[in-house]
């Protein structure tokens, strides 16, 4: 288990810092395509870009839970799943995380959130009719491995820096259609390497989202 801990905090500095490089190289293309001062405006990016990869570090959980009617329960509202999740957190000595249910017929269930402190742990009407009590306990206990392990937290920081990635690629785009100066057109160099940024910068992104999940 702390080998799994010390893992994951690693795994979440080095994936820091890639989406640092490929926010900082973005950065540096669209100075190059614009005329700007390249420390300057690199430097802005990944300031705007770090407030917004917080924003969603902070945010995304409710968002999930939001954009797919997850809704919080108490004890009395589902003594099932709810008991079962306090009997896990007291075992794996663990705060009780928030509990949700979400109206979906699939069988399906999530753990989200920062860190154990702020951890969530949501099951799907369709997996609680499904399963027996044991079963319904084997899965809990596999989601509030990733609460323990911190898995949640490697997974909430690279939504937050894909998310920020695909925004920056995304205003590139618009700049490269809508702005620039008819007089002084930039370098071919820096739009063919625009146009590369644009497509691969996401594409790039996403694969090191999955390859972490």
């Amino acid at each position: 288990m702390y080998a799994a801990i010390a893992s994951n905090k690693r795994r979440t500095y080095l994936i820091m810092a890639l989406f640092v490089i490929i926010i900082a190289a973005l950065a540096w293309v669209a100075a190059g395509l614009f005329g700007y001062n390249v420390p300057i405006f690199t430097t802005l990016a990944l300031v705007v870009a770090g407030i917004y990869a917080l924003i969603q570090y902070f945010a995304a959980a409710k968002i999930a839970l939001a954009v797919n009617g997850a809704k919080e329960i108490k004890k009395k509202d589902n003594p099932r799943l709810y008991r079962t999740v306090e009997n896990l957190s007291i075992a794996a000595g663990l705060p009780m995380p928030k509990v949700y249910i979400m109206e979906d017929k699939g069988l399906n269930a999530f753990a989200t959130g920062r860190d154990p402190k702020h951890a969530v742990v949501c099951a799907t009407t369709g997996l609680l009719d499904a399963m027996d009590d044991t079963e319904l306990e084997a899965v809990m206990a596999h989601e509030l491995g990733h609460v323990q392990n911190y898995d949640i937290r490697v997974m909430m920081i690279v939504f937050g820096l894909v998310s920020a990635i695909g925004l920056i690629a995304d205003i590139l785009l618009h700049m490269m259609w809508f702005g620039g100066d008819g007089d002084n057109p930039p370098h071919p160099i820096f739009l063919v390497l625009g146009v590369v940024a644009i497509v691969l910068a996401p594409l790039i992104a996403t694969m090191v989202q999955l390859a972490v999940s």
